[in-house]
C-alpha cells in the first residue's frame, strides 16, 4: 500500500524490482541487529534488536504472501 492506493498487481508486474527491494530490507534489517548488539545500553539494545526480529518477520510474511510461485 502506498499513500493509502491498494493495487493488487504491482507484484506481479515487476518481481525483480520488489527482490531486490526486500534484499535491501533484509541488508538494513540485518545491520540494525548487529548495531543492536553492540550497543552497551541494554535498552536500546533490547528496543533494536527486538524491532528488527519484527522486521524479519514482516519480510518473511511478505515474501511468502507475494513471491510464491503458483
Amino acid at each position: 500500500m502506498i499513500h493509502g492506493w491498494h493495487r493488487t498487481d504491482i507484484y506481479v508486474k515487476s518481481k525483480l524490482l520488489w527482490c531486490m527491494t526486500l534484499m535491501a530490507d533484509y541488508f538494513y534489517a540485518t545491520s540494525r541487529l548487529l548495531v543492536g548488539a553492540l550497543l552497551r545500553d541494554p535498552r536500546r539494545c533490547c528496543e533494536m534488536t527486538v524491532r528488527s526480529m519484527i522486521r524479519f518477520g514482516q519480510l518473511n510474511e511478505t515474501a511468502d504472501q507475494i513471491l510464491k510461485v503458483p
